[in-house]
């Protein structure tokens, strides 16, 4: 019987997806194509429109196989747009391949912002107070302040302690702040950060951002890299909605996605495998909402799991040792009387 069992197993197993298959490169060369137009995409891209719904398209072509993983479909991608860019793949295949989707897959009147959300997940989650851009005013006092900036994540947080514009003069590169201190009069509400690459300071307050004039940036300093920084930033991104109770391979898709749109993807952004330690590293210090008192007084820790724990108060505790020892006298009664 063991061995019947074992051989309906084995052939249960369900078979796997391959790119050698026409069907999958139809799909992943589609998206290659939709990533090289960008905004100005001339066919209908809905099912290649991002990694996700990619996977999900080749998978709903071959009902019978293992699905595709997200994973899968970036590697196969990388590797398609690594040919297309050496010139291994003659560009009348990609010609062609553009009149097929645009025959097959023409364009509708709808607008992007008319599909259905689900589509194309948010880059950021309005909940979570993510970075907006802060169109400033000028000032006299400090001269004309930036015109744009950002408050961008760090490590362990997303809150103002980093803040980053992109260089007006050079658009791939970006200054970025570190918050040095901050004034902790609600009237004023000034914070003072040091920029990243030099001894350059600045300010940020009801006005603006604004460079010290008496400590500019250095001759110089050119800031970061614009792209590396920004795959840095949707990385962390992904961090942040760990921490906030997404799961791992949801918030990484988010993050790529987010990649994707920032033009920070492409040989920067890290596939899940390598990322997996980190992100699992991270969701064992997810934060736990202290319990509600229902009763003022002291809170006893009974017990402590990975993402709970359990507390008692006085009046909760006083009730369970009377309880108990109410049941205690009992059963002594039974046994002597």
């Amino acid at each position: 019987m063991d061995n019947e069992s074992g051989s309906e197993k084995r052939h249960t197993t369900q078979a796997r997806i391959l790119l050698t298959d026409a069907r999958v490169l139809y799909y992943v060369d589609a998206f290659v194509l939709r990533k090289q137009f960008g905004s100005d995409v001339p066919f209908d891209c809905t099912q290649v429109d991002n990694l996700r719904r990619l996977a999900e398209s080749i998978s709903a072509v071959f009902p019978n196989s293992k699905p595709v993983s997200r994973t899968t479909v970036q590697y196969w991608y990388q590797k398609r747009e690594e040919l297309r860019a050496e010139g291994k793949i003659s560009k009348t295949y990609w010609q062609a391949l553009n009149e097929e989707l645009c025959r097959k897959w023409p364009l509708t009147t709808a607008s992007k912002a008319d599909r259905c959300s689900d589509d194309i997940p948010p880059p950021f989650d309005a909940n979570l107070s993510l970075p907006a851009p802060k169109i400033t005013s000028r000032s006299l006092s400090l001269g004309a302040p930036t015109s744009i900036y950002h408050f961008g994540y760090t490590d362990k947080c997303g809150d103002k302690t980093l803040c980053y514009n992109y260089d007006e003069f050079n658009p791939d590169r970006v200054k970025v702040y570190h918050l040095n201190r901050a004034d902790l009069q609600d009237s004023t509400g000034v914070s003072y950060y040091k920029c990243s690459t030099c001894k350059g300071r600045a300010q940020v307050n009801i006005s603006g951002l604004f460079v010290s004039p008496t400590h500019p940036h250095e001759d110089d300093c050119i800031g970061l890299d614009r792209k590396q920084f920004d795959c840095d930033q949707c990385i962390r991104y992904a961090k942040v909605l760990i921490r906030r109770g997404v799961s791992k391979v949801n918030a990484h898709g988010i993050a790529q996605d987010r990649a994707i749109t920032l033009n920070c993807f492409d040989k920067l952004f890290p596939p899940y495998a390598i990322l997996a330690k980190t992100y699992s590293n991270v969701e064992g210090t997810r934060k736990i909402d202290e319990p509600v008192t229902l009763k003022t007084g002291e809170r006893w820790l009974l017990h402590k799991y990975d993402t709970m724990r359990v507390y008692a108060t006085d009046a909760m505790l006083q009730t369970l040792a009377t309880y108990f020892n109410n049941q205690w006298i009992n059963k002594l009664c039974d046994r002597w009387c």
